[in-house]
């Protein structure tokens, strides 16, 4: 079963709850409705070990290891599960990078967040967050392809603080 499957389910909930005067509730299954639609290809068994990873990195602030389905051991990210880590992860360095207007905060605290973001992804998952994020060239190393994504927020920092008049 995928998503899109679900949702479809949820979305028949919505007008029998309407007509019995839950507005409130279908309000809230329109929006789940909605929110779920980036997920739409994924299948339910999927969807749901996306959500442990998300609840995990919620409450730690670190990006779990992706596992495989045979023995639980950590492997690299691919495929669809690759896309969204890559997407999600390159989001929030999106919106580091807008606060990286706010005179306020550091180069070194800047740079401290978008590290933390960038310590499990693999290289090659953070070459996809820098293509995302629109960085040019290429990355011998991890490394390379971390500075380039810090150095993005700190180049957008340093541009607000000259654009200010």
């Amino acid at each position: 079963m995928e998503v899109s499957q679900l949702k479809q389910f949820i979305l028949s909930l919505e007008s029998p709850i309407r007509a019995s005067g839950g507005t409130k509730v279908a309000d809230d299954l329109a929006r789940m409705v909605a929110a779920l639609s980036a997920f739409d290809r994924l299948t339910v068994s999927d969807f749901a070990d996306f959500l442990v990873q998300a609840e995990e990195y919620h409450r730690t602030g670190v990006l779990p290891a992706a596992t495989s389905k045979r023995g639980g051991r950590a492997t690299k990210a691919s495929g669809l599960k690759g896309e969204m880590l890559v997407k999600d992860v390159a989001a929030q360095i999106e919106r580091i990078c807008d606060s990286a207007s706010d005179s306020s905060q550091s180069h070194e605290e800047l740079e401290r967040q978008i590290q933390s973001l960038l310590k499990k992804p693999t290289k090659n998952d953070i070459v996809a967050i820098a293509r995302e994020l629109h960085i040019p060239g290429s990355f011998k190393t991890k490394g390379d392809a971390i500075n380039a994504v810090v150095s993005l927020a700190v180049d957008r920092r340093f541009t607000f603080g000259r654009t200010q008049f």
